[in-house]
């Protein structure tokens, strides 16, 4: 076991601890398949003693914590979600100073702050074999491939593809309209185009829009591109036929702690 699950699970109270081994797939909750009859996991270790088993799912842990850090979180390996798409877990960890009236002093570790799932789109489902996918999800980078937010896997799977499918139809000169009029630049909404491509391939975060329309059929999709928060929207004409894609960019929401 790593000293560094020695300090998080130390430090971190029980509800944040068990959060962390839900959401990591080591611990299933009972209460989300009520009803149903469960294969033990790991029967063997309810026969362990308490510290053997706290080693048993701290080595666990270890296994799956192989991918990059930052200074204060620490991301799995990426697997596949599905033919499409890969996923990974970060977890954040919560700092305190070790003396509270010590501003500037050291930081220790004091709990879990946030754990999450990052997305990348390898393709459509469907396109490859899942043999294939995996292997496409084992060969991703942690610091080159880009890595984007969402709070589903289906709104990850649509949006990320739509992206990619934009940006596509943009480089091959299809019509698609764009709107750079909130930028407040008369030079950068003249070159508006390029200025999504600059950033189309490096997602940061991708979630629907607000319901539109109900009477017509219409896609909507806001990515966090670098600067720029981005809409993409497709509405499907009524007659038949393909979309008619629009995609705005304006600058994202500058947040000060």
């Amino acid at each position: 076991m790593t000293r560094v699950w020695q300090l998080i699970l130390g430090q971190s109270n029980m509800r944040n601890t068990a959060q962390l081994l839900l959401l990591l797939g080591l611990v299933v909750a009972p209460a989300a398949f009520a009803g149903q009859r469960l294969e033990p996991i790991h029967p063997e270790r309810e026969r362990m003693s308490a510290s053997a088993r706290r080693e048993a799912v701290l080595d666990d842990l270890d296994t799956l914590l192989t991918g990059p850090a930052t200074p204060t979180s620490i991301a799995t390996a990426p697997h596949l979600a599905n033919n499409g798409l890969c996923q990974r877990d970060v977890i954040v960890l919560e700092y305190r100073h070790t003396n509270d009236s010590a501003r500037g002093g050291p930081f220790k570790p004091f709990g879990i702050a946030d754990v999450y799932k990052q997305y990348h789109s390898i393709g459509y489902s469907g396109e490859i074999s899942e043999s294939e996918a995996q292997r496409a999800c084992r060969s991703l980078d942690g610091i080159r491939d880009y890595w984007a937010y969402s709070d589903s896997e289906g709104t990850a799977d649509d949006g990320l593809f739509t992206l990619k499918e934009t940006a596509a139809a943009v480089r091959a000169n299809n019509a698609i309209s764009f709107d750079c009029s909130l930028l407040g630049d008369s030079a950068i909404e003249a070159r508006c185009l390029s200025e999504f491509l600059a950033v189309a391939d490096r997602p940061e975060s991708v979630s629907e829009c607000s319901e539109g329309p109900t009477m017509i059929r219409r896609q909507c999709f806001v990515y966090g591109l670098g600067t720029y928060r981005v809409t993409i929207t497709r509405v499907w004409p009524t007659s038949g036929g393909g979309p008619a894609t629009g995609v705005k960019l304006e600058y994202q929401e500058i947040v000060v702690t």
